[in-house]
């Protein structure tokens, strides 16, 4: 079932947070999420995602490990920087009706 917007809005942090904890608890979730993750955020958030956004989802292993770094066009402040690695900024405005600040 799709998670409902809600009136109070959420961080991407806790729309990101929701689907990687449902795709842990449902396979058929996770592998919807695998195969289209554009298709599953955009249905999960209940709006299109842009054309020109790319959206992958990459799965760790024992013996491999991600670290994502956010976007940013130019060297940020320290305080910027904090904001953007607790993705409380991004550099995408707005980002799909996300409550991050951004609208």
């Amino acid at each position: 079932m799709p998670m409902k917007r809600r009136e109070k809005q959420f961080s991407r942090r806790e729309f990101d947070t929701r689907l990687v904890q449902r795709a842990l608890t449902n396979p058929q979730f996770r592998k919807r999420l695998v195969d289209n993750p554009k298709g599953v955020y955009a249905s999960e958030l209940g709006r299109q995602i842009p054309d020109d956004v790319v959206i992958r989802v990459m799965e760790e292993s024992g013996s491999l490990v991600y670290i994502v770094i956010p976007y940013s066009s130019d060297i940020v402040s320290e305080a910027e920087a904090k904001m953007l690695a607790e993705r409380k900024k991004t550099h995408r405005e707005p980002c799909w009706g996300l409550g991050d600040g951004l609208e």
